[in-house]
Parts: structure tokens; sequence; C-alpha cells
């Protein structure tokens, strides 16, 4: 009897091989890594296990995606400062988070609605969606 054989996925620390929806926190914490050495040069310094819970809990409230999506726009947004030269996943949830997180959403939101073109009602609640696609 063949049953079967599920397809293997690239190792998870292989993230620029692996679809979005196949990341799981260790590929969202390799990519944290090798970000950080692209941007700054340096080693990433954080708590593994901090860093993993919160990454872990991101992604249960929100998709992979916008776990990505975050990252990115937080290494984006950040300009290093003396007092603190690099970003590490703790900083951008706890720092960062009140103003990148909706900004995304908000973008996430626009490109769904344009992707699907679907026509935008101008109403008192809408945002300027001009303005959103200029964020990024």
């Amino acid at each position: 009897m063949m049953t079967k054989s599920k397809s293997k996925l690239p190792p998870a620390d292989a993230w620029a091989e692996r679809n979005i929806a196949d990341w799981n926190v260790t590929t969202f914490r390799v990519y944290l890594y090798d970000r950080h050495r692209e941007l700054y040069g340096l080693e990433y310094v954080g708590a593994v296990k901090r860093d993993c819970g919160m990454i872990s809990g991101m992604i249960k409230q929100h998709d992979k995606a916008t776990v990505k999506a975050f990252i990115d726009e937080c290494f984006r947004q950040y300009k290093p400062m003396t007092q603190y030269p690099t970003l590490n996943f703790y900083f951008m949830k706890t720092y960062m988070s009140e103003r990148v997180l909706p900004k995304v959403l908000l973008a996430q939101k626009a490109e769904q609605l344009l992707g699907d073109d679907i026509p935008i009602e101008k109403t008192e609640h809408s945002e300027n969606i001009d303005e959103l696609k200029g964020w990024f």
C-alpha cells in the first residue's frame, strides 16, 4: 500500500528557502539574526527564550506574514543611537509595536482592498489610501 509522502521542508533556519507560511519561531529568530548582521555588521544581542516567546505570541495573535512585515518595518524605521546601537525583537515589540504594527495592519488591509479591485469609498472612518501607501 503506497502512502503519499509529504514534501520535505527546507531546514527551519533556511528562511530564504521557505514560504512564509512554513516559517516557525526558529525561522523568525534566524531571520532576525541575519538581518541584524546585514544592517549593523554585528551579532544579534537578545535573550533567545524571551524573543522566542514574544515571537510565538505574536504569531498566535497575527499571521506570519504580518509578523515578518512588522520586523521588516521596525528595521526600516529604526535609527541607531549611541545608547541603543542595534535592535532586537524585545525592543521592537515593547517600544515600537504601538507605532509600527497599526501601520503594517492598515497597509495590509489597503493592499487586500486594492488587490481585490474592490472600490474604496471615502467615509468618516476610512484612512486616505494614498497616505497609507506612502508610509511604505
